[in-house]
C-alpha cells in the first residue's frame, strides 16, 4: 500500500477515519446505528493487520486479536496507522465486542500470487469479508500488473473460492464485502463470479479505488444482473489513479475528497469524514481524467502479448536486481542503478525495444491528452485572498 511516509497532512480541521474513532467508537453496532460508509473503510483495513504475526484462535474477538497485536513489533505493520488503528479499536465499543474467523494470507511468489482476507461476525446474522489489497512485496505489485493482460489474476480466483466457502460454512448468514486497492477488486470480482444463491444473501460490496477489469472478459465471466450491480459501489478519492484503471463493475461511484496529492490520496487514512460520511468531492481531479485517459488510449494499442511482455520484463530486470519488495525499491533504486541497467542491456534486444517504445508512446499520449483536457478547462478566477479566522472544530452529534 501507498502512503507518504514524509508529508503530514496539512488540513487538519477535517476528520479521518482515525477522529470518527474517537467520536463514534462509543456507539455500539444496532438498528440504530447500522454499518456506515467509514465502517466499511476501518473493516478494508482489517485485512491488512497483522494477524499472521500473532498466535490467532479460530475464533478471536477484536478486543482480544488487538490486545496481541499491540505486542507485535511496529515494523509488521503495513504503515504506522495501522497500529494505531489497532489501539483505537481495542479501545471501543462499537468494535470490541465483534469476533473475526477465517483469516487467511496467501503470498506466492511461483504463481504471483498475493492474497488475503478475513472475515467479521456482525449483529443481526451478517458477516463482513475483508479483503486485503496490495503489500510492500514486488510479488504483490507484479499481480496487480498482470490485471493488464490477463483474464484472471490467481487472488481473484482465490477470493471468489473463499466467498464460497464462508457462504457455504455459514447458510443462513446475510453477507457485506469490502476491500481497498487490489482488494476491493477482488470484492468485486467474487461478488460477480458467485452463483445466484450467494449474490442474493450478499447486502453490499464495497471498493475503496480498487481497478477494474479487462472489457472483453467482464462479458465473458460474470453473472451480471441489474440486482447485483446495484449493490457494488466504488468510493475514490478525487485525485484517484487506481481506482480509474479498466473496466469499473459497479452500481454507483462516489468521488471522496483526501487530503492528500497524487497517487498518495490512495491512502485512505488520508480521506476525508464528515460524521458517518466521507466529504464528497464535486467531481474528479484533471490529473486523475488526464491519466485514465492516457492508461485508455496505450492500452488500445497494445496487444495482450504486447503488455505481458513489457510487465515481465520491467519486473523480470527488477527481480535480477536483488529487490524484493517495493519500500525498497522506492528507498534505495539509485544504490542498485548500475545493476539495473546492465539487467536491462542483458534482455533480448525485441524486449528492449518495447519497453522503449511504451515509454516514449506514454510520454507522448501523456503530454498530449494533458493538452486536450487542460485545454477544455475554463481558466480559474483570480480571486483575491482575505483573511479568515481559523476554523473551530465542533464535535458532532450522534
Amino acid at each position: 500500500m501507498l502512503y507518504n511516509k514524509n508529508m503530514k497532512y496539512q488540513n487538519r480541521f477535517t476528520d479521518d477515519m482515525l477522529d470518527y474513532l474517537k467520536w463514534r467508537g462509543d456507539v455500539a453496532f444496532s438498528d440504530a446505528q447500522p454499518v456506515n460508509e467509514i465502517d466499511y473503510l476501518i473493516f478494508a483495513r482489517f485485512s491488512y493487520l497483522p494477524f499472521n504475526q500473532i498466535a490467532l484462535a479460530p475464533r478471536e474477538s477484536v478486543k482480544s486479536f488487538s490486545e496481541k497485536m499491540l505486542a507485535v513489533r511496529r515494523n509488521y505493520f503495513n504503515q504506522p496507522n495501522d497500529r494505531t488503528l489497532v489501539e483505537m479499536i481495542h479501545k471501543s465499543k462499537r468494535f470490541i465486542d465483534l469476533t473475526t474467523t477465517d483469516y487467511i494470507r496467501n503470498n506466492d511468489k511461483e504463481v504471483e500470487k498475493q492474497f488475503g482476507a478475513v472475515t467479521i461476525h456482525l449483529p443481526n446474522d451478517e458477516l463482513l469479508i475483508s479483503y486485503i489489497g496490495t503489500d510492500a512485496t514486488l510479488v504483490g505489485w507484479k499481480e496487480d500488473f498482470n490485471m493488464m493482460f490477463t483474464p484472471t489474476i490467481p487472488s481473484q480466483e482465490q477470493a471468489a473460492n473463499y466467498l464460497e466457502r464462508i457462504a457455504s460454512k455459514y447458510p443462513n448468514k446475510k453477507l457485506r464485502l469490502c476491500g481497498h486497492s487490489k482488494g476491493g477488486n477482488v470484492a468485486v470480482f467474487s461478488a460477480l463470479s458467485a452463483s445466484t444463491d450467494i449474490q442474493k444473501r450478499i447486502i453490499d460490496v464495497i471498493n475503496f479505488d480498487g481497478p477494474g477489469f479487462i472489457p472483453d472478459f467482464v462479458e465473458a465471466k460474470f453473472h451480471r444482473n441489474a440486482e447485483i450491480l446495484a449493490k457494488i459501489h466504488q468510493f475514490i478519492p478525487q485525485g484517484s489513479l487506481i481506482g480509474r484503471c479498466l473496466q469499473q463493475e459497479n452500481g454507483d461511484r462516489t468521488i471522496v475528497h483526501s487530503r492528500e496529492l497524487g497517487l498518495y490520496q490512495h491512502d485512505i487514512y488520508s480521506w476525508e469524514v464528515e460524521g458517518t460520511k466521507f466529504v464528497r468531492a464535486p467531481h474528479t481531479a484533471a490529473s486523475s481524467e488526464i491519466f485514465n485517459q492516457t492508461v485508455i488510449d496505450i492500452l488500445k494499442t497494445r496487444s495482450l502479448e504486447e503488455r505481458k511482455a513489457f510487465v515481465n520484463t520491467v519486473y523480470d530486470i527488477i527481480c535480477a536486481a536483488d529487490f524484493t519488495s517495493m519500500d525498497q525499491l522506492r528507498s534505495s533504486w539509485y544504490k542498485k542503478l548500475p545493476s539495473l541497467i546492465k539487467n536491462y542491456r542483458e534482455v533480448k534486444p525485441e524486449d528492449r525495444d518495447l519497453i522503449i517504445s511504451v515509454v516514449k508512446q506514454t510520454i507522448s499520449v501523456y503530454s498530449d491528452t494533458k493538452k486536450e483536457i487542460l485545454g477544455k478547462q475554463k481558466p480559474a478566477k483570480k480571486v483575491t485572498k482575505t483573511k479568515r479566522n481559523p476554523i473551530k472544530r465542533v464535535r458532532q452529534t450522534r
